[in-house]
């Protein structure tokens, strides 16, 4: 397993983790027994459950099912055509399963009702923190990387560019997340912490003057 523990890894173990991080914040603010499933038909409560179970041992149970997921895909063994779309899509199952699920259960005892908004962007904050936890392992030079006079100077400049433009990008997919859940009457102002995400660019860009200039 050692081999295999990257840094998708620990986007989709923070994934599960904030329904956790969340629920604490917001602690006080949600019933004693949550509501956590609905009738399809007519939108009503067919299910309850107590809140500490909700927030905090549901999201641990997550994260253990995250890791023996993301564990038994990476073990297979599969064609080389396969193995790597396949085994990153399986690897995301459980963060998927954890936003989805907790964008409805916060949204809806928060509000009183379920929010779509909530749902759609919480996924917007999953979808970013996934492209976050592989840009850094873009090769030298791909079409898909920051491409710059500063980037392709050298390869650890790219390797460097790439950490600072993961790790910018993963927090604001954090951030969109948790926003969403915290304030759910506001969840579409969240996305604008996806605004920080140019903040990489535009470094690259001033490291490249700078090594012009000097």
């Amino acid at each position: 397993m050692k081999k295999q523990i990257q840094t998708p890894f620990w986007a989709g173990l923070a994934a599960c983790a904030l329904p956790l991080v969340a629920g604490l914040l917001a602690y006080g603010r949600l019933p004693g027994q949550m509501a956590v499933q609905w009738s399809g038909e007519t939108g009503e409560v067919t299910s309850l459950m107590s809140k500490p179970w909700a927030v905090i041992a549901i999201p641990i149970v997550l994260m253990v099912m995250h890791w023996v997921v993301y564990a038994t895909v990476h073990s297979m063994v599969l064609g080389p055509r396969l193995m790597g779309a396949l085994r990153e899509g399986l690897g995301w199952l459980i963060p998927l399963l954890s936003v989805a699920m907790y964008s409805v259960i916060y949204g809806a005892n928060l509000t009183g009702r379920i929010r779509i908004l909530v749902l759609l962007t919480g996924l917007v904050g999953l979808a970013v923190l996934i492209v976050a936890a592989h840009v850094a392992e873009l090769p030298f030079g791909s079409r898909w990387g920051v491409q710059d006079h500063f980037s392709m100077a050298s390869e650890e400049n790219w390797t460097h560019i790439h950490m600072v433009t993961g790790g910018i990008w993963g927090l604001c997919g954090a951030a969109v997340m948790l926003g969403s859940w915290l304030s759910p009457l506001n969840a579409g102002r969240m996305l604008l912490w996806l605004v920080p995400m140019i903040v990489p660019g535009i470094y690259s860009h001033w490291m490249g003057r700078r090594m012009q200039n000097g």
